[in-house]
C-alpha cells in the first residue's frame, strides 16, 4: 500500500472512510436487489398460484352447482320449473367456460395448458348436455334424462374431476418449486450479505493496521532517539504526508543541532587555544 502511504493523514483517514462507504453501499445495493427478486418471486406465487387455486376452487363449485341443477331438472315436476333450473344451469356453464378460459389464460407452462385445455373441452362437452336433459325432462322423458345425467353426463364429470386434479397437483408442484427457488434466492442473499460484510471488515482492519502502524511506527523511533539524545540518527523519508513532514523538518532539526554544536565546539577550542596563549605569556 505505497499509494496510501503518500497520502496526507488526512486523505488517509478519508479514504478508509470511503472505502468503508463504497463497500457498504455494495453490499446494500446488494441485498436491496435479492429483496426485491424475493418480492418478485412472492408476487409471482401468489398471481400465479394462489389465484389459480382460487380460480380452481371456483370452477370446481361452479360445477358441483351445475351437476345439482340437472337433477334438479329431472326432479322439476312442471315443464316451468324445469326451464328455470335450465336457465341457472346455462348460467353456470357461462361462469364454467369463463373461469376455465381465465385459468388457460394465466397458465404458464405447457403441462398448465394441456391440463386447462382438457379440462375446457370436458367442461363444455358436460355443459352440452343441459339442452338434452332439459328436452326430455320437459317431455316427461324422465328415464332418458336419468340415462344422460348418470351415464353420459357422469363419465364426463369423473373426466373433469380427474382434470381438475392433475391441474391442482401441478399447481402445488409449481408451487413447491417456487418456493425452493424464493428459499434458495434467500440463501444466496445471506451469503452474499455475509461474504461482503466480512469482505469490508478485512479491508477495515488491514488499511487500519497499515494507516495505524504508519504512524506509529515513526514516532516511536522518534521518541527514542529524543530520549537517548542520539543526533547520528537521520530518516531520509520520502513520505508525502504528516509524519514525512515531522521526519525531514527532524532531520534539519538535528541538522542544525550538529551544526552549532560544531561551531560551539569551534569556538572552545579557539578560546582554549587563546587562554594557553595568555598563559604562556
Amino acid at each position: 500500500m505505497k499509494w496510501l502511504a503518500k497520502m496526507k493523514l488526512r486523505s488517509q483517514v478519508l479514504t478508509v472512510f470511503a472505502v468503508l462507504t463504497v463497500s457498504a453501499s455494495i453490499v446494500g445495493t446488494l441485498a436491496i436487489v435479492n429483496n426485491l427478486r424475493l418480492a418478485d418471486s412472492a408476487d409471482h406465487i401468489y398471481s400465479q398460484n394462489v389465484k389459480s387455486f382460487e380460480k380452481l376452487n371456483q370452477l370446481s363449485t361452479v360445477f358441483q352447482r351445475l351437476t345439482r341443477d340437472f337433477m334438479l331438472m329431472i326432479l322439476s315436476r312442471t315443464a316451468d320449473e324445469v326451464k328455470g333450473y335450465a336457465r341457472a344451469a346455462e348460467e353456470r356453464t357461462s361462469e364454467l367456460n369463463q373461469l376455465a378460459s381465465e385459468l388457460l389464460g394465466s397458465a404458464v407452462g405447457q403441462n398448465q395448458k394441456d391440463a386447462l385445455k382438457a379440462l375446457l373441452e370436458s367442461a363444455r362437452a358436460f355443459a352440452g348436455q343441459r339442452d338434452r336433459i332439459e328436452v326430455y325432462a320437459t317431455a316427461g322423458q324422465l328415464e332418458e334424462a336419468r340415462t344422460i345425467v348418470f351415464e353420459e353426463a357422469e363419465k364426463v364429470r369423473t373426466t373433469m374431476e380427474a382434470h381438475i386434479g392433475a391441474i391442482s397437483r401441478i399447481l402445488s408442484e409449481d408451487s413447491k418449486n417456487n418456493a425452493d427457488a424464493g428459499r434458495a434466492l434467500a440463501g444466496t442473499s445471506n451469503v452474499t450479505v455475509a461474504l461482503g460484510v466480512l469482505s469490508i471488515l478485512t479491508i477495515l482492519v488491514i488499511m487500519g493496521v497499515f494507516v495505524a502502524n504508519s504512524i506509529t511506527r515513526p514516532l516511536k523511533v522518534l521518541v527514542r532517539t529524543i530520549e537517548n539524545a542520539d543526533l547520528n540518527t537521520t530518516f531520509s523519508s520520502d513520505r508525502r504526508d504528516e509524519i514525512g513532514d515531522l521526519m525531514v523538518s527532524f532531520d534539519k532539526f538535528v541538522g542544525t543541532i550538529k551544526e552549532t554544536l560544531t561551531r560551539v565546539v569551534e569556538a572552545t577550542t579557539a578560546v582554549a587555544s587563546a587562554s594557553a596563549e595568555i598563559s604562556s605569556s
